[in-house]
């Protein structure tokens, strides 16, 4: 009887602290409401797995969960004749899903949403018919006499129009018409085209800004009228190759040519039938923020009104090469060079593919970043996976994973380059930090961004001279410069963190060692650095190399429904807070805010009454914080 009354007594403080936790958390969501989207979330970072027919794609993903790399979104394309590749018949459709049923799965497993390009190609409905058009990114307007013939009951426009809305229809949940293993949303982004403005790619297949904009509108209402919720976007413009950090127009014209020229007729057509205004981000990093200053302004002269327009900078991990014939940027290396890479026997195998490492970390790393001070919406990284066939060996050998060594082994593991690990380092540092970054000006060449989280402001620095070549045309290596940061953090020291440049010989990250420096001399070079203020109220070890040992691990189940259980380890006693948070940054539950002994910890988190989708949890002490990613997947 005793120990009934026990079980019992246990079970009842049991269900108060429970009830006491859903009265925090209602409390908590009344409150975060005037902040509601200011921090960073896994849906900022997205990954294009350029190559993604190969057998490896849904792997990778898999892969990325294993190591809590919170890209939030994947990015892909589809073309319109690749699902309806035969006219409708008196009116009804017939319409083939199953191969983008099989991404969008993928997408949804993984714990994604899909940021997808819809291509107008067809052989029966456009002004040019798919097998005509060359490149995989172009597309061509829909028939303006498709009408003509009887037998489709519809124009062409009408047939684009319905094959949008059961594109959006398809994949929003909402129990009509959702495809198989469907069960939340799967589709964030929705573009038209790629680069409208390259010739090669619209305007040689029949287009021009007038007919763009009118698919842009019937792409839109299709879309809206399917799901309002979806985010329709202006296809990713290309504003060229700008070097200038300001730029005048006559020198964006001269850079960019018909691309403005087709952006600022699109522009004064005065309609504005989409959500977010998307540019390519492939080439010198330098050349968003001009670019962003004019089109702000040339919108603005149009009577735009949506906030924050440019959106969804794309990005390509690949630094310069002299390899081959037509360059897309001034080359960095000399020729040669990125044969060297593949050549295992090259004499300078090793120290070349050091120096492309810590190239291609600083390039992906500084775009992420300045992605975020431009006021972009979302990054999307790519290619993400390979084999990449493409004449410029800058494309074959860029991207997250070493597609060499992938096609060597198959081993996606083994094929994980040290940008791969970097990126998870800053995105670690990003995810719930605030969305405002600031560029601080410390000198000629110094790139300095301020990231500021839970009231701690953390620093990118680098310092790089792009056009700076020594005898054999190498971009000057070991520029070191000295910045004073005392101006920025209230300490006297600051602690240095160095990003992944190199593997070992078994494929595994060598992280080097924080330390902790002089606030007003730390010395920087053309590799980033990520240095974090220090708490002034608390007493930091100053000796150099001490190991570091806090984990948080996978949530388990996952996804689960209703309950799951997540884990943690701690060197030492800590003050530790595991929260959780919706995609859009909302805080819904605190699990732990208190002083937590070392060791091994197990947390319960009770998930009924919160809807099914993506989560993330994030666990901070003073020196350590760490994010991950979990899905609520109820039936």
């Amino acid at each position: 009887m005793k120990k009934e009354k026990q079980i019992l007594s246990r079970i009842f403080f049991i269900l108060l602290l429970l009830f006491a936790a859903v009265r925090q958390t209602d409390a908590q969501e009344s409150t975060y409401t005037e902040s509601q989207g200011s921090l960073i979330t896994p849906q900022f970072f997205g990954i294009d797995p350029y190559g993604g027919k190969d057998p490896g794609w849904p792997q990778f993903f898999e892969l990325l969960n294993e190591d809590s790399l919170n890209f939030g979104l994947v990015g892909f394309g589809i073309g319109w004749e690749r699902i309806e590749p035969a006219p409708p018949q008196g009116g009804v459709h017939s319409y083939d899903w199953s191969s983008l049923d099989e991404r969008m799965q993928i997408v949804v497993k993984s714990g994604r949403m899909a940021d997808l390009d819809i291509l107008c190609r067809s052989d029966w409905a456009t002004v040019v018919p798919s097998s005509q058009i060359e490149r995989p990114l172009g597309m061509s307007p829909p028939k303006e006499d498709a009408n003509s013939d009887t037998t489709w009951g519809m124009t062409a426009y009408q047939a684009w129009s319905d094959f949008v809305f059961n594109l959006v229809e398809r994949y929003d949940s909402d129990g009509i018409d959702d495809a198989p293993g469907i069960t939340r949303p799967a589709l964030r982004y929705l573009h038209l085209g790629n680069e409208p403005e390259a010739p090669d790619h619209f305007l040689a297949y029949g287009g021009s800004p007038e007919l763009y904009d009118r698919m842009l509108a019937v792409t839109y209402e299709a879309a809206k009228r399917a799901n309002p919720n979806i985010l329709v976007v202006r296809g990713r413009s290309n504003p060229g190759n700008i070097f200038d950090d300001n730029p005048d127009e006559v020198t964006l014209r001269a850079r960019s040519g018909d691309y403005l020229d087709f952006l600022t007729t699109s522009l004064r057509l005065g309609s504005e039938h989409f959500d977010v205004f998307a540019i390519n981000f492939n080439d010198h990093y330098t050349g968003l923020f001009p670019f962003v200053r004019w089109l702000k302004t040339e919108m603005a002269k149009n009577g735009y009104t949506k906030p924050l327009l440019v959106a969804a900078a794309r990005t390509t991990l690949c630094p310069r090469d002299n390899d081959a014939p037509v360059h897309i940027l001034p080359p960095r290396y000399p020729p040669g060079f990125m044969e060297s890479l593949r050549d295992t026997s090259h004499p300078q195998h090793i120290a070349n593919r050091t120096l492309y490492h810590a190239d291609e970390v600083r390039q992906s790393l500084r775009k992420m970043v300045v992605a975020l001070a431009s006021g972009q919406e979302a990054i999307s990284l790519q290619p993400g996976i390979g084999p990449v066939i493409h004449p410029r060996a800058i494309w074959r050998d860029a991207g997250l994973i070493d597609a060499q060594v992938y096609r060597a082994t198959g081993d996606l593991r083994k094929a994980r380059k040290p940008v791969y690990y970097a990126a998870r380092q800053l995105m670690d540092v990003l995810i719930g930090a605030d969305k405002q970054v600031k560029i601080l000006d410390l000198g000629a060449d110094v790139f300095a961004y301020q990231i500021t989280k839970q009231g701690k402001n953390f620093f990118l620095l680098w310092h790089e001279d792009p056009f700076d070549v020594d005898s054999q045309g190498l971009v000057r290596r070991g520029q070191k410069v000295a910045v004073d940061l005392t101006p920025f953090v209230s300490t006297p020291q600051v602690r240095v963190k160095y990003f992944v440049i190199e593997l070992d010989s078994n494929y595994a990250p060598i992280y080097p060692s924080d330390v902790i420096v002089s606030a007003n001399g730390v010395v920087i070079d053309e590799t980033p650095l990520l240095v974090e203020s220090l708490n002034p109220t608390s007493v930091e070890d100053k000796r150099e190399n001490i190991p570091q040992r806090f984990l948080l691990y996978q949530n388990y189940p996952n996804p689960f429904n209703p309950q799951t259980t997540i884990c943690f380890y701690l060197l030492r006693r800590e003050h530790v807070t595991l929260k959780v948070f919706d995609v859009l940054g909302r805080e819904v539950a605190t699990l732990v805010d208190g002083e937590v002994n070392a060791g091994d910890h197990a947390v319960l988190f009770y998930a009924k009454d919160l809807p099914s989708g993506i989560y993330f949890y994030r666990l901070t002490t003073r020196s350590f914080s760490q994010t991950k990613l979990m899905e609520v997947a109820k039936l």
